[in-house]
């Protein structure tokens, strides 16, 4: 699974794999990934991709139009980017 850095937190193994799911559908841009896709890109199970990307879903960080196959971010990694940006110093 693709990780943004070596450091890893025990205990920690959702997060890591929801991280990886966010950078692969960051990577898609407006094409989406399938859930196949996602479970490739990502080195997850069917069944674990499906789980997450229903909780992910449920709370607005991932979107899938209605009768879709394709996953997007949500609108909620929207409003968090839009929450953190004071503190990255963009400009």
């Amino acid at each position: 699974m693709a990780t943004a850095g070596s450091d890893r937190v025990d205990g920690a193994q959702t997060v890591h794999r929801v991280a990886a799911i966010f950078r692969a559908l960051r990577t898609a841009g407006d094409l989406g990934r399938t859930a196949l896709e996602l479970s490739a890109d990502c080195s997850l199970t069917r069944s674990t991709t499906h789980r997450l990307l229903a909780a992910l879903k449920s709370e607005g960080l991932v979107a899938q139009p209605p009768g879709g196959r394709r996953y997007y971010l949500g609108a909620t990694v929207y409003d968090l980017g839009l929450a953190a940006w004071p503190t990255l110093g963009i400009r």
